[in-house]
């Protein structure tokens, strides 16, 4: 509306008045600008508690189904790897970091 009005007047303002307009259009411009990217961050925040909410559903139910079935490893395709579900006894976490940190004793 405000753009639409000083288009309508704009050869009717002085100068002075012309800058004071344009310098509340811009400000009303930036105002839109920072309400649209608060509101865009906003929504990805509310996205990103979604997903990770079913996320964390579908992992706890992975984990339970391969308990229950007694498997050792479920294979799948996640954002973050193919693991699904991995049995404790199957991890070898800890000997791989004992053995990376003896190869980078003398480094």
């Amino acid at each position: 509306k405000s753009l639409t009005s000083y288009q309508q007047v704009v050869n009717e303002l002085t100068i002075d008045e012309r800058v004071i307009r344009e310098n509340l259009l811009k400000v009303q411009q930036n105002n839109l600008i920072q309400y649209s990217e608060n509101i865009k961050n906003l929504s990805k925040e509310e996205e990103d508690k979604m997903l990770g909410a079913v996320l964390n559903q579908v992992n706890s139910l992975v984990e339970a189904y391969g308990k229950e079935k007694d498997y050792d490893i479920i294979f799948g395709t996640t954002l973050s790897g193919n693991l699904l579900y991995g049995n404790d006894a199957v991890d070898i976490t800890e000997e791989l970091i004992v053995e990376i940190n003896k190869s980078y004793e003398g480094v």
